[in-house]
């Protein structure tokens, strides 16, 4: 056994410790016991295997903290050890692996900063630490490894300025930093990072305006900076990410009109502005957001009709133009809007009859008006469509 240099029993029922024997098998330079019930501490003793590669033990119920005697492994270019009951603080000895590429510590009860050499080697490329209760402020380590390429580490309790604590990663295509407690503002060095795919810092504390620089970053798909306290105007420049599918920036206090711009990103599935200070009128060009299924401008300013081209977005599942100050005549061209589920246009200043045409759209949720003699479309607030793309899916092979 001791010439072992490969064991995979992932993804069975085998319960109980993890050997210390284990750490024995020197020549072992692959070890997959990810998907069982094993519990109990890791080793110590798995700081011997100077040999091993990749080192994958996610989807377990081993507790304690993580040892300091995996910095010993010199030659470890994986370690998983994710969807654990893991506490303590990550051992700065981390930073000693520096052929380590792929690193994941996500859903533990990990506490304690980020280590300071976590990127020592500069080999780091997937990096994930969300689900913990991480505190203190992004490691220099991290600002300089240029290699990264997905990086997790939303739903904690880190801090700093994130202007100041992030670099630029030509490589970079996935990045989560929301509900945590970042400040500062909003880098225009996102828009040197041209692979990325999705950036996502909802839930901070982030001021100032959003850098008309983003709309460099064409490769986007997903860009969430919801909830937190941006001001000024949305750049028109946003009108480059034409790959962009999830926009959300509501919850902040962007005001000014909504650029005629925004008409471009004809990929558009979700767009969420709701919750700031915008005003004017709904441009007409938002009806060119043809493959939208969910629109939400509640909770604004927005004054004058709502332009008839909305009608034109017939995949439309949720419609949202409440507490806004919009007026005349609901228009007769939502007949159009057959996927339609949900359609609140309440606390405006809207007149006229009910459209007759409302009562066919097939989706729509409907109840009685208030005199108990008309059907009127029902405000559903609070409706939350599951996103159907770009958040990794739990894996343990190795990803892109």
């Amino acid at each position: 056994m001791e010439s072992l240099s490969e064991i995979s029993l992932y993804h069975n029922n085998l319960s109980g410790l993890i050997p210390t024997s284990f750490g024995d098998l020197r020549h072992l330079t692959l070890a997959h016991l990810y998907g069982n019930q094993l519990s109990g501490p890791i080793p110590e003793e798995i700081g011997n295997l100077n040999s091993l590669v990749d080192l994958e033990l996610s989807e377990n119920q081993l507790n304690g903290s993580i040892p300091a005697s995996l910095g010993n492994l010199s030659n470890l270019e994986i370690l998983f050890l994710r969807n654990n009951l893991l506490s303590g603080s990550i051992p700065n000895e981390i930073g000693n692996l520096m052929k380590l590429s792929m690193l994941e510590l996500d859903h533990n009860n990990l506490t304690g900063n980020l280590p300071q050499g976590i990127c020592r080697g500069g080999s780091l490329e997937y990096f994930t630490a969300n689900d913990n209760q991480l505190t203190g402020p992004i490691p220099q380590g991290l600002k300089n490894c240029t290699r990264l390429k997905r990086v997790y580490l939303e739903r904690n309790r880190l801090r700093g300025n994130i202007s100041e604590d992030l670099g630029v990663y030509p490589n970079l295509k996935f990045i989560e930093l929301s509900d945590n407690e970042f400040y500062g503002e909003v880098s225009s060095n996102w828009g040197l990072c041209r692979s990325l795919w999705s950036l996502s810092i909802a839930r901070n504390n982030l001021s100032g305006k959003i850098p008309a620089e983003i709309g460099n970053s064409r490769q986007i798909q997903r860009l969430d900076l919801s909830s937190n306290h941006l001001v000024g105007e949305i750049p028109k420049e946003i009108a480059k990410l034409t790959s962009l599918l999830d926009l959300r920036l509501n919850g902040n206090q962007l005001s000014g009109s909504v650029p005629l711009e925004l008409g471009l990103m004809s990929k558009l599935l979700y767009l969420d502005l709701s919750a700031n200070q915008l005003s004017k009128s709904i441009p007409e060009t938002i009806g060119n957001l043809f493959m939208s299924f969910y629109l939400n401008l509640s909770i604004n300013q927005f004054s004058q009709r709502i332009p008839i081209q909305v009608g034109k977005l017939t995949r439309l599942v949720q419609l949202d133009l409440s507490h806004n100050m919009l007026s005349e005549e609901i228009p007769g061209e939502f007949q159009s809007l057959q996927s339609l589920e949900t359609l609140n246009l309440s606390h405006n200043n809207l007149s006229g009859e009910i459209p007759a045409s409302l009562e066919k759209l097939r989706g729509l949720h409907t109840h009685k008006n208030w005199d108990g003699t008309k059907d009127y479309v029902a405000m559903l607030e609070d409706y939350r469509l599951a996103h159907l793309f770009l958040r990794r899916v739990t894996t343990t092979t190795k990803p892109f």
